[in-house]
């Protein structure tokens, strides 16, 4: 498969970015973008830049909310059901917001 090189303004408009980032990018180096350089003259390789791009895919990470215990009085069902596990109701919440007891 013959490679598709792409010039400076094409890997602009491929990426999504403008072209003076990718300029900045060649001289600091930032973003880590592969190029080519001859004479006077930069080129981008498509597949580089897509195993690049995948290089830069970040999955985020959720975190299944704690259950917060809750505080202040206690409701008459929490009280019955504590006292039929033999428990108090601080530990029932506990025992329901994940912290075991």
């Amino acid at each position: 498969m013959a490679r598709v090189i792409l010039t400076s303004l094409e890997a602009s408009e491929y990426l999504k970015l403008p072209e003076q980032s990718l300029k900045h990018d060649r001289s600091a180096g930032r973003f880590g973008i592969p190029f080519y350089k001859v004479g006077q003259r930069v080129f981008y390789d498509r597949d580089e830049l897509d195993a690049w791009l995948d290089g830069c895919r970040k999955v985020p990470h959720v975190e299944k909310k704690k259950e917060e215990v809750r505080k202040g009085r206690a409701t008459k069902r929490e009280e019955v059901e504590a006292r039929g596990l033999g428990i108090t109701v601080p530990a029932l919440r506990a025992r329901r917001a994940g912290g075991g007891v």
